[in-house]
């Protein structure tokens, strides 16, 4: 085997070492973003309940007690602002992670191409 050969075979290995260590990192992620999505929707629709029912919260040091109808889900999400920010984190560490994957199969693609006309 030619030193060519060698080294398109070794670098075939690490694209697919990444890919295995990364796949058991997506699932973390994946499962992290779920939960900021779902610990959002439902502290959302918790703050909506509460403004409908009459309760009191300060915003920016401002008071906000019965808002109308028609703003009351914009309020909501302005007091739901930390936990939009953990899903936003969450959802763009899980994309740039799917990125990185998506790199090295390209990476992974293209040594494979080059072992197939080196093995000729």
């Amino acid at each position: 085997m030619s030193e060519d050969v060698i080294t398109t075979k070794q670098n075939i290995e690490i694209c697919i070492n990444e890919l295995k260590k990364l796949e058991k990192s997506i699932r973390g992620l994946s499962n992290k973003r779920a939960d900021a999505i779902g610990k959002y929707e439902k502290i959302l629709g918790v703050r909506i309940m509460e403004l409908k029912n009459g309760k009191e919260f300060v915003l920016n040091g401002e008071p906000i007690k019965n808002p109308p109808t028609t703003i009351v889900e914009k309020v909501a999400r302005g007091l739901c602002w930390k936990e939009k920010i953990e899903m936003e984190k969450a959802d763009t560490m899980y994309k740039n992670l799917t990125k990185v994957m998506q790199s090295i199969e390209a990476r992974l693609n293209g040594w494979q191409s080059v072992n197939k006309y080196t093995d000729k």
